[in-house]
């Protein structure tokens, strides 16, 4: 008995390996043929069209960022209409260790905009650095629907706001990807009626009570201190990692007897999500501005924060909103289509409001929608941004990330 037992155990055995054997050789045929299928990734007829357009001389000229001359375009104001100028960049002056760069920019709506930066990113073995940066710039028709959260539509009117500002940025590394540095700048402002002829100009619907520094212009003393974390990675269109910045700053006035004088401070993350092997990510962003003045200053109009537009909420006018504070919040799920094009779902949330107690997410606008996201050799190209709210439906081309 015991013997055919053990018998019948060997047989079924005998035949489990066999079975075993025969599956392993099948699943091995089967990939012995599916490696010699194989053939390699193509593009989409749309997608090889784009690809070459990016590679004509006329698309490396505007978009490249290497030395001399180009032209360029974008890089204004959201609102400003189509932009377009003149580019020009050196990275390789004192072997190197010196970058300048300029721009020049103007606009269908008549605004104009001059840049220079020089920065030297690398003293004393990388663990130090100097930037200056200067810029003057003139908005014609600038919107401006009064301050606080309850303003309506209808209320919209339009100033000239004309700054001029000089500003310098010491800092050190201490560890990677960790700077800390000093603010000091001189920023001087002219604010005059606006030139649109859809609008009345702001003087004339505000007054110097409910709307402080519309009835003159002011020069700035800032000075001030920041501290950043960057760990972001992926180029101009990041993928994992984050960055966080904290900055504070005293706006002193030069013009009316420290009237405008008030202190300001900054808060601004995103962090970003990877997913299937980073080819999706989650994409989030906040941003804080606080604004302080004693009971005797005021934070003049046009230096209060706002929100709405193209980086702020997506689904209403560019400065829909201002106020002495203002908090805003994006998220956005980004997957890639192909090698030139991304895409996003994302909802924007965010408010302007009157006293440091009400910084919480209670009363918030917000906006929903979607996002194509043009590239180059993995470098962002263009954003193009449909943003729906209760007041419409926003709509925003545009030469550079939100965040």
């Amino acid at each position: 008995m015991h013997q055919r037992l053990i018998l019948l155990i060997v047989c079924l055995s005998l035949n489990s390996w066999a079975q075993f054997d025969l599956r392993s050789d099948e699943l091995e045929a089967l990939r012995t043929q599916k490696a010699q299928a194989l053939a390699p990734e193509t593009r989409g007829a749309g997608e090889e069209k784009f690809r070459g357009y990016t590679h004509r001389p006329w698309a490396k000229a505007l978009f490249r960022s290497g030395s001399g001359f180009g032209p360029g375009i974008g890089g204004m104001v959201p609102g400003a209409g189509f932009s377009g100028g003149v580019n020009w960049r050196r990275a390789d002056l004192l072997d190197a260790q010196l970058v300048v760069s300029a721009r020049a920019r103007v606009s269908i709506r008549s605004y104009y905009l001059g840049e220079l930066n020089v920065a030297l990113p690398h003293l004393f073995d990388d663990h130090a650095f100097l930037l200056f940066h200067t810029i003057h710039t003139d908005y014609a028709q600038m919107p401006y629907f009064g301050s606080g959260a309850k303003t309506e539509r209808w209320q919209r009117t339009s100033f000239r706001l004309e700054e001029t500002s000089v500003e310098l940025r010491p800092g050190i590394r201490p560890i990677r990807d960790f700077t800390v540095g000093a603010i000091g700048a001189f920023r001087a402002f002219n604010i005059g009626p606006g030139a649109s002829s859809r609008f009345p100009s702001s003087e004339t619907r505000f007054t110097p009570v409910t709307s402080p520094g519309i009835d003159n212009q002011g020069n700035f003393w800032q000075t001030g201190a920041f501290a950043m974390y960057d760990l972001r990675k992926g180029g101009t269109q990041p993928i994992s990692g984050g960055r966080y910045l904290a900055e504070f700053s005293r706006m002193n006035d030069r013009s009316f007897n420290g009237r405008f004088s008030h202190n300001r401070i900054d808060f601004d993350g995103s962090h970003y999500l990877p997913m299937f092997h980073h080819t999706r990510t989650i994409a989030l962003h906040g941003h804080t501005t606080l604004t302080d003045a004693r009971a005797d200053q005021a934070t003049p109009f046009y230096l209060q924060p706002s929100v709405g537009g193209a980086e702020t909420l997506r689904g209403f006018r560019p400065f829909r909103f201002r106020d002495r504070n203002a908090m805003w919040f994006n998220a956005e799920y980004r997957w890639e289509t192909s090698l030139g094009l991304d895409m996003a779902i994302f909802a924007d949330g965010g408010k302007v409001f009157r006293d440091w107690s009400q910084l919480n997410m209670h009363d918030l606008e917000t906006s929903y929608g979607l996002g194509f996201r043009f590239k180059a050799r993995r470098n962002l190209v263009l954003r193009f941004d449909v943003g729906a709210s209760r007041e419409g439906v926003g709509i925003w081309l545009r030469f550079q990330n939100i965040f």
